[in-house]
């Protein structure tokens, strides 16, 4: 039996959680496909104007008493 240095266990540990997550991210881009693409992201958004009035110096929001 061999002795193993904390500074292995670490490394080890360390490159199998980033097997995991690679493998892990490939399995999901691959089934996103290229053609999923967000519309927003292909250039094709068009912002909405919000839905809110602009009040003027002679209306409040808040009355004050």
């Amino acid at each position: 039996m061999s002795i193993i240095t904390r500074r292995e266990a670490i490394g080890t540990a360390a490159l199998t959680a980033t097997g995991i997550a690679l493998a892990g991210n490939a399995g999901a881009a691959a089934a996103q496909g290229a053609g999923n693409t967000a519309a927003a992201f292909a250039g094709k958004h068009t912002p909405k104007p919000l839905r809110f009035r602009l009040m003027t110096n002679c209306q409040t929001a808040i009355t004050r008493t």
